[in-house]
């Protein structure tokens, strides 16, 4: 008998010849039975766990059998009995469609590939048409995004908002409006849609869950097998991927930034240039004290992953900003390290994205060398991208305002069908992240099951909460998409795709979708009232003149210090990051000469034989034009004073007060060297097998 074995989470919904729950064997897999256990139904032919009464779902009993399940499943049936017909019909229902922790898409069927699938049976249904050669695109759910929030309990509840701000002058009330995100449309240039998925990936869209390219149970290629090789760095064309331009570098961003600002009164204009990848890192922090430094959502994971908890420590890793004159504004560049130079994972996501978007032809014609392509022709030439050519990739940006920042956010895909747009994310395994200089002996690990500590594709989107999902949000904000499509990965072989929309990121990273837009317009008023206060801090700051501004966060003391420095223009930089590694050289001649991250351990040790009370100055380095302040947040839910993990729902109000404190003018060394050196992306956590290259 033909039967179609689908494996879900904690016993999820499966199409199978046995209960789900209890995996007793029957006869048939074709009877319906409705059985509430972990939210899911199952095709079965009975449960005994439930003692509930199977029901026939062949096509001729389908309305009868459904009368047999209840007034409590009415609404269950009459969609199971919909959906049924639907397929009768070769019509696909183009909605996101869940049986328990399982979701099938049948492309299109016809009546004796679903009578097949049905009945499992090859017998043609009409005499006249052929069995259809295809399976259904299999989609599998490992966890329980509607799981109750995994936060620690509310903290204190102490002065109500009205005494608090009677005894605590010193704080200001932030606005409760909503800062309303502006869409701003550049005149005569003309709209460019970002692409759209290939390879039949946007069924991908239509699923809960991951969609692995070869199914985890049939084995069988889900998608193109074009999709299961990637090509090496050796192999790739990188003279074909257009060049990012940080936002002091890109004139055509200038061009509609100044064209924007000319149509404003000057106390009216945006102060500030920036991109989401140098805006998302900083927002970030703010939220992180905003929230009195709460844990995203990690609950309904396998238990074993239970013990890794909290954010990853690079999410409250300090963050270095430039900003340069342009334009009657200041462009802001997230700061380069000295030693990390991009990485194999940059570098192949630029190229996977292309790999997702391009027919093959397309993608090998232009993405490989030839080299690799094996080209006969002599003298053959590389293609190289050039943006004045008529064959150029396009590239599609959103423009947004909010408050004095102007945003431009790169759209990477969408779907014409559904409207959606949304990032491309390109995810390496857990054995490549943790040792990147060493990639290549982290290419033997596989994903290989759906669930569990290692291996599988859960603890790859539960490393993705702590880590990734909080950058992930704000830059979908700030773009206006809805969602980030995954690809998993080793480097050398892709194993599965996800659609992650923006409301299941919000709720992994700050407990629901209503104060994920909160956190977000608190975040972004508050950052820009630090970024002024920060430029004031110079008033006689030439229009030449560039600011550093570092950001660390102190969760010991639930605020944020930010470093400012005035640059002058053609002076030396003291605090650059060159003469960062200098310092660390003199201090440490064994670590002579530092080309590459050193182990935050090694770190530790410089910082530590320094002792406590010298200044940063005794290091040779001049800080006449460094300042600095603290930044404290109060929170408010319903007028009551939260100092712990929190939520905001629709029902609740939240106010948020925050108070600017200077910090002393002399930093001590120990400080400007641990704080420059994990801003700068000098040192990193050590791991087990993991020494410092020589």
């Amino acid at each position: 008998m033909q039967r179609s074995v689908i494996d879900g989470a904690r016993g999820g919904g499966r199409l199978i010849s046995g209960c789900a729950r209890n995996q007793r064997v029957v006869q048939s897999s074709h009877l319906y039975c409705r059985s509430d256990c972990y939210g899911c139904f199952r095709i079965v032919s009975s449960c005994s766990v439930h003692s509930e009464a199977a029901v026939s779902t062949k096509t001729r009993k389908v309305n009868n059998s459904v009368k047999h399940l209840g007034k409590a499943s009415r609404k269950n049936k009459n969609d199971f009995s919909a959906l049924i017909h639907e397929a009768m019909k070769g019509v696909v229902n183009p909605k996101r469609e869940e049986i328990g922790s399982v979701k099938e898409l049948h492309v299109q069927p016809d009546v004796a590939a679903v009578a097949k699938d049905m009945n499992g049976s090859d017998k043609e249904t009409d005499g006249k048409r052929k069995i259809a050669d295809r399976h259904a695109i299999r989609a599998y759910l490992y966890r329980k995004v509607h799981s109750p929030l995994n936060i620690k309990p509310e903290g204190h509840i102490g002065l109500t908002k009205t005494d608090f701000l009677e005894n605590f002058k010193q704080y200001t009330l932030l606005s409760s409006k909503i800062q309303p995100l502006q869409t701003v449309k550049p005149s005569g240039a003309l709209h460019v849609d970002p692409p759209e998925l290939a390879h039949g990936l946007e069924v991908v869209l239509q699923h809960k869950g991951v969609v692995p390219l070869v199914d985890l149970k049939s084995k069988q290629l889900q998608f193109s097998d074009f999709l299961k090789k990637i090509p090496s760095v050796a192999e790739t064309n990188w003279a074909a991927i257009p060049p990012f331009r940080s936002p002091s570098n890109d004139t055509k961003l200038h061009e509609v930034v100044s064209e924007y600002n000319q149509k404003l009164d000057p106390k009216d204009r945006v102060k500030y240039i920036a991109s989401t990848s140098s805006m998302t890192s900083a927002l970030g922090l703010v939220y992180l004290v905003l929230s009195n430094f709460k844990d995203p959502m990690q609950n309904g994971f396998s238990e074993e992953l239970g013990k890794i908890q909290g954010f990853s420590r690079y999410v409250s890793q300090p963050v270095g900003l430039i900003m340069r004159p342009r334009v009657g504004t200041l462009a802001i560049d997230s700061e380069k390290s000295p030693v990390s130079q991009e990485t194999v994972l940059m570098s192949l996501g630029h190229s996977m994205e292309r790999m997702l978007t391009m027919e093959p032809d397309i993608f090998n014609a232009r993405l490989l060398l030839n080299t690799a392509k094996n080209s006969q022709k002599d003298g053959a030439q590389n293609y190289a991208y050039d943006e004045n050519s008529a064959d150029a990739e396009p590239q599609s940006y959103n423009y947004t305002r909010m408050g004095d920042f102007f945003l431009r956010a790169q759209l990477d895909a969408m779907d014409k069908k559904t409207g959606l747009i949304f990032d491309l994310k390109t995810r390496a395994t857990l054995k490549i992240r943790y040792n990147i200089e060493n990639y290549k002996q982290g290419v033997s690990y596989l994903i290989n099951q759906l669930k569990g500590e290692n291996h599988s594709f859960e603890r790859e989107f539960y490393d993705l909460i702590r880590t990734a999902f909080i950058k992930y949000a704000y830059q979908i904000k700030i773009g206006r998409m809805n969602g980030a499509f995954v690809a998993f990965h080793n480097t050398d072989e892709i194993f599965g795709f996800e659609y992650v929309p923006i409301e299941e990121i919000d709720t992994y990273v700050f407990g629901g979708e209503y104060w994920g837009s909160i956190a977000f317009d608190r975040a972004v008023q508050l950052y820009n009232i630090f970024m002024n206060h920060a430029m004031s801090l110079f008033p006689n700051r030439k229009p030449e003149d560039s600011v550093r501004i570092v950001i660390c966060p102190l969760k010991a003391s639930g605020s944020l210090h930010f470093f400012v420095q005035l640059i002058p223009a053609n002076e030396e930089d003291p605090c650059s990051g060159e003469n960062l590694v200098k310092i660390l050289e003199k201090l440490s001649p064994r670590l002579r000469p530092l080309t590459s991250r050193i182990l935050d351990t090694d770190l530790s040790r410089i910082v530590e034989s320094i002792p406590r009370t010298q200044n940063a100055d005794s290091l040779g380095i001049n800080l006449t034009n460094l300042k600095g302040f603290s930044v404290n947040t109060i929170s408010f839910v319903n007028g009551n004073r939260k100092s712990g993990a929190f939520n905001v729902e629709p029902k609740d109000k939240y106010d948020v007060a925050y108070k600017i404190t200077p910090l002393s003018s002399k930093m001590p060394a120990r400080v400007f060297l641990q704080v420059w050196s994990q801003m700068y992306d000098i040192a990193e956590m050590a791991r087990p097998g993991r020494t410092r290259n020589k």
